[in-house]
């Protein structure tokens, strides 16, 4: 249940732009107005079927957000007083409060992030003793983290090491986009990739970095070539564009580490989520 009172700059706006707001995912107007259609919402107690309901300061807003797509129920791989393991879905923000918000839980710490367009198993630690440690586990490099990617084209080389620089290398619609730059201007970043399976058109690779820059596999499997599909800032023009996929197709598939408080072995796979042949 997604629940919040309209604030002042909120006064005004209709219910569907409200909720589409404080919504953890990015859903469109017409699918949360199918679901107010559906009287999953209240206003002030009641049931309000308009998404086109103006809202003022002072009205509470209560919302079923599980009706709105299976993606909003949570997958927990672990979880325990210090710790949780999620599959973050492809959309989800990877900040504390919309990763919180998802939970329903009000306290977390974010140790590491994938990029919003990135599924797969996201590390929470629930008390500040368990983020600490791994903070540092993470600095030390002690936690070893895989992904699997399916990039257009057909890779020749079976497995390879990626070494260079990455750091900003231009701003697009306001926001900084990465690139391989110069050492004094950038920031160290190694991965290494071994393919999995090749089709005629594309490769599914799985993909260890030894570092976690911004952008970092996108970016080195642009640089071989062979963009991940469905990226539009990274991809080659219309191939990657968001009318050719309807995702990245990016997955943080394992993780392995040990528990930050009782230092036992933690080890957890996740399925991709997406067609790969």
């Amino acid at each position: 249940m997604l629940s919040f009172t309209v604030n002042k700059e909120e006064d005004g706006l209709t219910l569907g732009k409200c909720v589409q707001r404080h919504l953890p995912f990015d859903l469109s107007l017409k699918a949360i107005k199918r679901e107010i259609d559906g009287s999953c919402a209240l206003r002030n107690g009641r049931v309000e079927t308009f998404s086109s309901k103006r809202l003022c300061v002072g009205d509470r807003i209560e919302i079923d957000i599980k009706r709105f797509n299976d993606k909003l129920n949570p997958k927990i791989y672990f979880e325990d007083q210090h710790l949780l393991i999620i599959d973050k879905p492809c959309g989800l923000e990877s900040t504390a409060e919309k990763v919180g918000r998802y939970l329903g839980l009000r306290q977390i710490y974010l140790v590491h992030r994938l990029d919003k367009a990135t599924s797969g198993l996201l590390l929470i630690a629930k008390t500040l003793e368990a983020k600490e440690e791994l903070d540092r586990c993470f600095k030390e490099r002690l936690i070893h983290k895989e992904y699997h990617a399916v990039i257009e084209g057909k890779l020749g080389r079976s497995s390879g090491m990626i070494e260079n620089y990455i750091g900003v290398h231009a701003q697009l619609n306001g926001r900084k986009k990465m690139g391989v730059v110069y050492s004094k201007h950038g920031r160290f970043a190694k991965t290494a990739y071994e393919v999995v399976r090749r089709s005629k058109t594309k490769t599914l690779v799985r993909l260890r970095p030894y570092t976690g820059r911004t952008h970092q596999l996108r970016l080195h499997m642009k640089g071989l070539g062979f963009p991940i599909c469905g990226d539009p800032v990274y991809g080659n023009g219309r191939i990657a564009s968001k009318q050719s996929y309807n995702r990245l197709f990016l997955h943080a598939s394992s993780l392995k580490f040990k528990h930050p408080i009782f230092q036992n072995k933690m080890i957890y796979y996740s399925k991709l989520p997406f067609f790969t042949t």
